[in-house]
């Protein structure tokens, strides 16, 4: 992360704003002293200081949190949880992720939670926490964020029909090897011992095939 070498002037500004975000706090005014340090924080993202960034949102997180403000302190944590996803720090990632989780846990926001899941590729909770969402807030934030859920899911939605498949054909074969009445006993002049063994071998690939069908849909 960078960081960047301040002059006289800008140490003497940074000073007096800690001292007014740490006297808002002592008079328990967490609201104020927040959007104080939100303001720093917005001015060293844009000159790209990210220590002195991650310096100022963890002190507008605390005080966002005291003054019950969670949505606000989520916002915050999402932005370097972007931040990290851009530069590829997946340790950073987690870290900033999970605090705009439980951030958004708090204020119930659904929907934004669901976007900081998606980012990690966690598409399960991000379809599951989307889906907390009302219908109209739902509908436009997988719009305009993730493009709908099917789109999202389309991967999984085509395991599960090859997977279904997969599943149905290993009964129909596992009953063309076991059932007289199909067979003949004529199957390649295989004997009655090597035939069960082959029809045994295509239920339990059913049976798993059927196991993971119902595992897809609990999940």
């Amino acid at each position: 992360m960078a960081k960047r070498k301040r002059g006289k002037q800008e140490k003497r500004t940074e000073r007096q704003y800690f001292r007014n975000y740490k006297g808002l706090i002592r008079k328990r005014d967490y609201g104020a002293a927040a959007d104080i340090a939100e303001d720093i924080f917005d001015y060293e993202m844009k000159i790209n200081d990210d220590v002195r960034a991650v310096l100022w949102a963890n002190r507008a997180i605390k005080a966002y949190d005291k003054a019950g403000l969670f949505g606000r302190s989520g916002m915050i944590a999402q932005q370097l949880f972007n931040l990290a996803k851009r530069s590829g720090d997946r340790g950073k990632m987690n870290y900033w992720g999970k605090r705009a989780i439980n951030s958004y846990e708090k204020s119930e926001e659904y929907g934004r939670i669901g976007e900081v899941y998606y980012g990690l590729g966690r598409l399960k909770k991000a379809e599951r926490s989307l889906k907390k969402e009302t219908p109209i807030k739902a509908r436009r934030r997988m719009g305009v964020y993730m493009g709908g859920i099917e789109s999202i899911m389309e991967p999984d939605y085509e395991f599960r029909k090859v997977l279904l498949l997969e599943t149905v054909l290993s009964f129909v074969f596992a009953g063309l090897f076991t059932s007289y009445n199909f067979t003949g006993m004529a199957i390649a002049n295989l004997s009655n011992s090597t035939i069960n063994w082959i029809g045994a071998g295509f239920f339990i690939m059913g049976i798993m095939g059927l196991w993971g069908l119902l595992r897809k849909k609990k999940n």
